[in-house]
């Protein structure tokens, strides 16, 4: 019996759509955007407390004692959003996490441990929702050489790296999914413009930020599902 893999046949379809996928992403045009970060996928090493404490610090002035987690997540949402939308000449794009009614009625009907939506959803006034399924930071040790005074030295850099999934969801299609996977080290990636900025002349973790959305936003322009071969 001949049988087919839906989840990937939807999958491909959805991706294939040239009018989804055209250059400036049209993908996102003209749409009304939720973008929702998952809490319980988001994760990063001890190595980052400091950098993120710093970041967090950069036009506010108080602590994050306790809550350096979920003060991190809700900072990349709403610095995201606004250039997003911008960028991606959406109508709107808000941040599903900070809205109480839509962020509910997106919440009933997903699946975090799976990334999917259950059920066809009716969320008032979104046409997608945009999921950062997966976010973890973290690092590796690279050994560098320097010469200093006739000398050869040799030290250890913590060097950061990340990997990213986001999800584009039709809500009333659940079925239709097109998934980014990104994956980016800061010594070895190769760098694409930068088309996002998290205060990157403020802050090296900033800097880190608007390099990997950036990146993820050239996979979206040239049509790459997953970079994490490479990286």
């Amino acid at each position: 019996m001949f049988m087919i893999n839906l989840k990937k046949f939807y999958w491909v379809c959805f991706l294939f759509i040239p009018s989804l996928m055209s250059a400036q992403s049209g993908l996102l045009r003209s749409k009304r955007v939720g973008l929702y970060i998952s809490s319980s996928n988001f994760d990063f090493q001890d190595f980052y407390y400091l950098s993120a404490a710093q970041f967090l610090k950069i036009k506010e002035d108080r602590s994050y004692a306790g809550e350096l987690k979920s003060e991190l997540l809700i900072r990349i949402g709403e610095t995201l959003c606004p250039q997003l939308q911008s960028l991606a000449e959406a109508d709107t794009v808000y941040f599903v996490n900070a809205d109480i009614d839509r962020g509910v009625a997106f919440q009933k009907g997903y699946n975090s441990l799976e990334n999917k939506l259950e059920d066809p959803l009716v969320i008032p006034n979104t046409d997608l929702v945009l999921v950062i399924n997966k976010l973890e930071l973290s690092y590796r040790s690279h050994r560098s050489v320097f010469i200093r005074s006739n000398q050869m030295f040799t030290e250890k850099i913590k060097v950061k790296k990340a990997q990213m999934a986001i999800t584009f969801f039709d809500p009333s299609l659940p079925e239709l999914a097109l998934e980014a996977k990104t994956c980016y080290d800061e010594f070895t990636s190769d760098k694409v413009a930068f088309e996002f900025d998290f205060y990157r002349e403020e802050s090296k973790l900033g800097e880190f930020f608007s390099q990997l959305f950036s990146q993820w936003w050239w996979q979206i322009e040239e049509g790459v599902a997953d970079n994490c071969a490479e990286n």
